[in-house]
């Protein structure tokens, strides 16, 4: 995709449009949520308004948007990497950690870096 004189990468274009579908998810769970468990609606609208920010910094390729994804990708294999810890259950994060890893490795590579001007 082509942006402002700068080739969009294919694996940048995929992640803001998962950062987007996985916004809109969770402004679903947090509208389904919001008359029984109010503290979880809130929890859910604040992580969908990052995760939708964060795509739409993706798309247009500032570096903020590299940040915010870098660290929501960082959160989220310590997320995955304490499911495991404390589940005692390997399988139970492990397809989590595989892709929480591969995000931050995608986004640290120096192709992917140089897009975001860093």
């Amino acid at each position: 995709m082509k942006r402002s004189g700068r080739d969009v990468p294919t694996g940048v274009f995929v992640l803001a449009g998962l950062a987007f579908l996985s916004g809109f998810v969770y402004i679903l769970f947090g509208l389904i949520a919001i008359m029984r468990f109010p503290t979880t609606a809130t929890t859910s609208f604040i992580v969908a308004s990052l995760l939708i920010i964060c795509g739409s910094w993706l798309i247009s390729l500032q570096p903020r948007g590299w940040m915010l994804a870098t660290v929501i990708s960082g959160l989220y294999l310590l997320l995955a990497l304490a499911n495991i810890s404390l589940s005692g259950n390997l399988a139970a994060g492990l397809i989590d950690a595989i892709i929480a890893a591969i995000i931050l490795v995608y986004l640290n590579i120096p192709a992917t870096k140089r897009v975001f001007g860093r």
